[in-house]
């Protein structure tokens, strides 16, 4: 088990720059806020349709993030729809891993079970040695 700031530091000084986290506790989002990552809730910057297609919703997340290091809240009022279907996932964090912000981008999960789903996803990508996750801090 590795502590917020390290975990923090490795996602900075990654070239990936990507982590997951599930927030089980109000402690962890307050400690990644202290290392100044702007919060970033989903559910109020996007108010269109929530049924994306895996390349709109990796459209909206990349252009979130531009340039910005951030913690993603409530991806999950987008995935919870389509989680299911078949490959929907798959793709998306097939192109999630793809990226290379210049700043990091930390997906937090309030729901264990769609944090699961993502995370093995995000396990069985190419590119995950470069990728990181943490259940619990």
């Amino acid at each position: 088990m590795m502590n917020i700031s390290d975990f923090v530091s490795l996602i900075t000084h990654s070239r990936k720059r990507t982590g997951l986290v599930y927030l089980s506790e109000k402690h962890i989002l307050d400690e990644l806020l202290a290392h100044e990552l702007e919060i970033i809730d989903l559910s109020t910057t996007y108010n269109e349709n929530v049924i994306l297609s895996e390349n709109e919703l990796y459209n909206l997340i990349n252009e979130t993030t531009l340039n910005k290091a951030v913690v993603l809240l409530n991806l999950e009022m987008f995935l919870s729809i389509r989680y299911q279907e078949p490959k929907y996932l798959s793709f998306l964090v097939s192109k999630l891993c793809q990226l290379e912000p210049l700043k990091p981008v930390f997906f937090g999960f309030y729901s264990k079970i769609l944090y699961e789903k993502f995370k093995s996803q995000y396990l069985l990508s190419n590119a995950t040695d470069s990728h990181f996750y943490e259940d619990y801090f």
